[in-house]
């Protein structure tokens, strides 16, 4: 009696098995063939530009509501333009005209100066973080 119950459990369990190889998803095929498009667009700006257009603007936001910056932050955010702009490679003519660029696109969406506003609460949180806030 005790041979027709380990029998019986070697045969639920293959079928158990069977039918989870049968329930599983196929395996999608590699196509066949992969295409390049040349022309499609792909964004390849180095970290330090995103980072150095985004304190650029942070600056036209704190320079066009004037607020004001503690000198220790200012000379922190100094220090990191300074970095970015080197590590791109751009002398001082350069990183003056990409700041006025920057300021520029930053004027035309005329930022919210009031106090507690979006725009300018996001340049404080900024100038917060420099600050060691």
């Amino acid at each position: 009696m005790l041979r027709p119950l380990p029998l019986l459990a070697v045969l639920v369990v293959s079928i158990g098995a069977a039918q989870a190889q049968e329930t599983a998803p196929a395996a999608t095929p590699a196509p066949a063939q992969i295409s390049i498009d040349p022309a499609a667009a792909v964004n390849a700006t180095p970290k330090q530009a995103n980072l150095l257009t985004g304190l650029y603007a942070t600056r036209a936001v704190l320079e066009i509501c004037a607020v004001e910056v503690a000198a220790e932050a200012s000379t922190r955010m100094n220090n990191d333009q300074k970095k970015f702009e080197a590590g791109l490679g751009m002398d001082a003519a350069t990183a003056t005209e990409a700041y006025a660029k920057v300021k520029a696109d930053v004027e035309r969406t005329s930022p919210d100066c009031a106090p507690g506003s979006t725009d300018r609460a996001n340049a404080e949180a900024v100038v917060a973080i420099y600050a060691g806030l």
